[in-house]
């Protein structure tokens, strides 16, 4: 018997922000996306449970980002979404 295990990361959440931010990077201003990647262990290809989370901010045009907090992540998608 083999059994086939490993990592698999899923397709990245996004989610356009309310945020309007002038990018250090490419100097425009843009709504930034809010990103959501998961790391999940896989069981013969198929997703079991999450190892790793990890939250971004974005801008849409060069794709500069900048790594967020859970917290931080949650209080940006809640004023997004109007709670």
């Amino acid at each position: 018997m083999f059994v086939i295990f490993g990592l698999a990361g899923s397709k990245p959440e996004i989610t356009v922000s309310t945020e309007y931010l002038n990018c250090p990077n490419c100097h425009n201003q843009r709504f930034w996306n809010l990103i959501h990647e998961r790391t999940n262990f896989s069981l013969f290809f198929m997703p079991v449970f999450p190892i790793k989370n990890k939250y971004f901010k974005a801008c849409p045009i060069c794709n500069y980002g900048q790594e967020l907090s859970k917290e931080k992540y949650l209080e940006l998608l809640n004023k997004t979404n109007g709670n």
